[in-house]
């Protein structure tokens, strides 16, 4: 349906997992990221939301394989965590992809911003976090929706080819009820210095197990 991307194995090292948390992926597509997590720390419940029928069906048959059980549940009412790997670009501003399930994967048609931030929102519990992977240069967007939801944006990290290249994504956590102080880690970088892979998104994408 869509290529796995980097960005959501970027997403799937980022967010601090506690054992039981009940998580929820908005926009869950294949249920990649669901994956990724259960992967860090398996006893996570995890629930996917999505809008397109072929990526749920692709969903659960990654369960299946992965050795998972699947059962369909209601919305959930109330989570610890939400994580999301949302649309990047505004489909106002720009073209969208020619195939539908790429168009609505890539560009905000069918989940705006500010929808995405309300649906957190509503999902998390007082001091429960929202963690998402997004374009940098949507930052002064991103951080208006999630104040304007009432989550505090709490802990940045911006995603760097190279230590001298301009960042293109971002990583952020915000806490639902939060006070206000944002904590700015230490870029992730994407290369070494001599081009190849860096050490931690080898670690990212699980090749320090191979």
């Amino acid at each position: 349906l869509f290529k796995p991307g980097t960005d959501s194995f970027l997403l799937g090292s980022f967010p601090r997992l506690r054992r039981g948390e009940r998580v929820c992926d908005l926009g869950a597509g294949t249920g990649l990221l669901g994956l990724l997590l259960l992967a860090r720390e398996p006893d996570l419940q995890v629930t996917n939301v999505e809008l397109q029928a072929a990526a749920v069906a692709l969903a659960e048959q990654n369960t299946a394989l992965n050795g998972l059980s699947a059962q369909v549940r209601q919305y959930p009412q109330v989570t610890d965590l939400v994580v999301s790997n949302p649309p990047y670009f505004d489909a106002a501003r720009g073209a969208v992809a020619q195939t539908e399930s790429r168009g609505l994967a890539r560009s905000d048609e069918a989940c705006t911003l500010p929808q995405l931030c309300a649906a957190a929102g509503r999902l998390l519990r007082y001091g429960g976090s929202f963690c998402l992977v997004f374009r940098a240069e949507r930052m002064p967007e991103l951080f208006a929706c999630l104040k304007g939801c009432g989550m505090e944006p709490k802990r940045l990290r911006l995603v760097q080819n190279t230590a001298q290249a301009a960042p293109k994504l971002l990583l952020l956590e915000a806490k639902k009820g939060g006070r206000p102080g944002l904590a700015v880690l230490p870029p992730l970088l994407l290369r070494d210095p001599d081009g190849g892979e860096s050490a931690e998104l080898s670690r990212i994408y699980f090749r320090d197990k191979e």
